[in-house]
Order: structure tokens, then sequence, then C-alpha cells
């Protein structure tokens, strides 16, 4: 309060952020009302005009959501490349950043699991699953990619095309702000 925040792309791989009043926002205020953190030279800052948007992480992802995990103080984000099978973890103190370098916290299993290329996509916290401090349950889909739709309908493709839970137990770190203790 009393903003609410968006992310979207900043135009070069990555992800930037606005935020607007949770009152214009709710009593339908358009674009005009939103204000965009930007560095036009003399450091970020927030402004009405979205020029040279700073970048909080890469990749950036239309489906990215962010978890805040007070009792560290911290926010957490998974950025991706739907081609790969790599899920990263970033974190940060606030959402304007510093955002730490990406840390690999999982590999996704499905893209060695069948003969035709998948894409991984919609990674997700679920932090109304989170039963501890430091714990993230994370979601994503896989589905085929440039293939028809037969492969998914098929024996080899029949497990592919649905959503999977993961959940990571994380410990705060000296050298950097999180680690991965354990996974199931």
């Amino acid at each position: 309060e009393p903003y609410r925040y968006m992310m979207g792309s900043d135009g070069a791989g990555g992800m930037g952020l606005g935020r607007m009043f949770t009152d214009d926002l709710t009593s339908g205020s358009t674009s005009e009302a939103m204000e965009f953190w930007v560095d036009n030279g003399g450091g970020p800052e927030w402004s009405d005009t979205l020029a040279n948007p700073v970048q909080l992480f890469s990749p950036g992802n239309s489906e990215t959501h962010i978890q805040y995990e007070p009792a560290w103080g911290l926010y957490f984000t998974m950025v991706y490349n739907p081609f790969t099978p790599t899920i990263y973890l970033t974190t940060a103190p606030e959402l304007t950043g510093p955002w730490s370098d990406p840390v690999c916290i999982y590999d996704v299993p499905e893209h060695e699991a069948v003969s035709f290329d998948i894409i991984s996509y919609a990674v997700r916290p679920h932090p109304e699953l989170s039963t501890q401090t430091g714990e993230l349950v994370i979601s994503y889909a896989t589905n085929a990619f440039g293939e028809p739709l037969g492969t998914l309908l098929g024996e080899e493709g029949s497990e592919i095309y649905y959503p999977r839970f993961i959940r990571l137990q994380l410990e705060l770190n000296d050298s950097i702000p999180v680690s991965l203790a354990g996974f199931t």
C-alpha cells in the first residue's frame, strides 16, 4: 500500500517495474496513472515516462510472479528460458532491487524424457502452500514445441502436458542471499 506493482518487458529481454496507486487502479484509471522504475542518467527513480527502464532481472517472462519472505526481508522470483530445462531463482531486498544473480534451483526432467522438443513455462510460486520460512512451492507446465497435437496424445507424450509442483527449502547464506537446502 498505497501502490500495486506490475512487471513487464524492459525491451531488452528482462523485466521492468511499474506501479500505480491502488485507488487509481480500482477506479479504472489507465496507463497514464502509472509510474515506471527508470534510470535517466541520475540513478534509478520513479517517473511517469517510460524511458530507459531499469532491468530488474533477466530473462524476463510474461508469466513471472514474485513471493515475499517477511522473516528474511527478501523477494523471490524464478527466471527461465522456456526452451531450456533450467529454472533459476533470484532474490532482492526490495522490489526495485538490486536482484541477485540467478541461481539454478531445478532442472525440468521432462526435457530429457521424450524424443521431441518441449518447452517448460508458467513457473510460479505459491506462497499460500508454503508452511515454513524459506519454503517455496513452485508449479511449472510443459508442452510440446513445434510438434503436432498427436505427439502429446501418443504414449511418449502422455506425461508432458500438465502442471507439476516442486517444493524447495531455502536457507540464508553469507555468500549469496539464499541457497537450496533441498527439494521434493
